[in-house]
């Protein structure tokens, strides 16, 4: 009963706010998660599940903000919309559920887009390519901000969820319809309205309990059962950071700021005050070439390390040197590029040999993982033996022996004058 009573009160505020020219009720920051990546069938070139995220949600000032986790290559037709996903399909296209179509242009990773969409959709302050079509989103009861590709890049035809950011709280708006989990989605036998959806095909949801996803449901995880939330923006850590380490921080809830009474500045408030792009660092990543792949014996060969990016730390404790041994690593640019000199062991015979470097002892924007492998190089430093053998030991005058020479592998270069004959001369070697 208690619940209901607050639901109904919940819903009374809401229309009756609306209808006043100002609002009392104070701004008040809460913890929220956003979108995250899983794998999906890629429609187009470069366009993955969490490619784009949301980063603010301004109901009362139809404003959104999006990051890009990824490249997002040019001319890519991408569709916003705040139809809801009844399970099957978007919600019907009416005057108040909208798409904007969205042709891509220059999205490079970490760039912030920013757009503002009421009566036609354009750029707050750069341009990301171009747009049509407007969204208005619903601040009476909610809504939600699908981001999507089709086949045929036909708004209508079946969609391939990119992200998904919903502001509404569906275990208030019908707790009967909604038996969990909280997740901001509507359950699956629930059916949806202009301002409700459940959770988008292919998307996963992110959850209080720290479960990352795609889909994003806020209002059910704010304090005060409140039904919906109007805006929110992200204001958490901004310093670089890998791709995996910036879905982690736009999927928690603490690094998250909402109200419920007006609009996020985009370009002054939150962390995407003033700020053109988020930085992403990359890990190191090497090639290793030995030059010369087979070595026999007195050889040595430059070993080449080639790095993505000036690095630190690097030392041979950090090779597996397989059949020889490596002078120190150096380098003379700075960290990018380093060289040593390998030189075999003797009297060894390998046709598999590689050089393994362990990237978690180097630095750059961030640190090293995984290994790296050299191209494959020979090994034939083992020096042939060879036995003499006559046929006649015991020669008199007019004799002749036939001499045989067995080597341990074939060779090149035999000839007489590497020979020493006693008391006697030798024709010519022939194998």
């Amino acid at each position: 009963m208690f619940q209901n009573l607050h639901r109904s009160f919940g819903t009374f505020w809401k229309h009756l706010r609306r209808r006043t020219t100002s609002r009392s009720r104070k701004s008040r920051p809460w913890d929220r998660p956003a979108a995250a990546l899983e794998s999906r069938i890629v429609l187009s070139s470069g366009v993955g599940v969490g490619d784009l995220a949301v980063v603010s949600y301004n109901a009362d000032s139809d404003m959104v903000a999006l990051v890009a986790l990824a490249d997002i290559p040019d001319g890519e037709t991408i569709f916003l919309t705040d139809r809801g996903w009844n399970g099957t399909t978007l919600h019907a296209p009416g005057s108040f559920e909208t798409n904007i179509t969205w042709i891509t242009g220059g999205v490079t990773q970490g760039s912030i887009v920013r757009l503002s969409m009421l009566t036609a959709a354009t750029f707050v302050d750069r341009s990301y390519g171009s747009l049509s079509g407007a969204i208005n989103l619903d601040v009476t009861s909610g809504d939600q901000f699908l981001i999507y590709q089709t086949l045929d890049n036909n708004a209508e035809s079946s969609p391939a969820f990119i992200s998904a950011f919903n502001g509404d709280n569906p275990s208030l708006l019908n707790p009967l319809n909604d038996d969990g989990p909280w997740d901001g989605w509507s359950d699956s036998d629930t059916s949806i309205s202009n301002s409700t959806s459940k959770l988008p095909f292919g998307l996963t949801a992110v959850t209080a309990s720290g479960d990352t996803g795609t889909a994003f449901g806020v209002a059910t995880n704010v304090p005060g059962g409140l039904i919906e939330i109007d805006n929110f923006i992200y204001n958490g850590p901004t310093s670089s950071a890998l791709r995996a380490d910036w879905v982690n921080r736009i999927n928690s809830f603490s690094n998250w700021q909402s109200n419920d009474i007006s609009g996020f500045n985009l370009l002054t408030d939150g962390a995407l005050g003033g700020m053109i792009a988020f930085s992403f660092s990359t890990e190191p990543t090497a090639s290793i070439v030995v030059s010369d792949d087979f070595l026999t014996a007195g050889q040595t060969s430059p070993v080449v390390f080639t790095f993505n990016q000036a690095i630190s730390g690097f030392t041979n404790t950090d090779l597996s040197i397989a059949n020889g041994t490596l002078s120190p690593v150096s380098s003379l640019d700075g960290g990018t590029t380093w060289t040593a000199l390998f030189t075999p062991y003797s009297d060894t015979d390998d046709a598999t040999n590689v050089i393994t470097l362990d990237l978690t002892g180097v630095t750059g924007t961030s640190p090293g993982v995984g290994l790296a492998n050299s191209n494959n190089f020979s090994i034939a430093t083992r020096r042939p033996t060879a036995t003499v053998s006559l046929t006649d030991t015991n020669l008199k005058i007019g004799d002749t022996s036939t001499v045989t020479f067995t080597f341990s592998e074939p060779v090149s270069g035999f000839t007489n004058a590497d020979l020493t004959v006693a008391n006697g001369t030798l024709s010519p070697v022939t194998s």
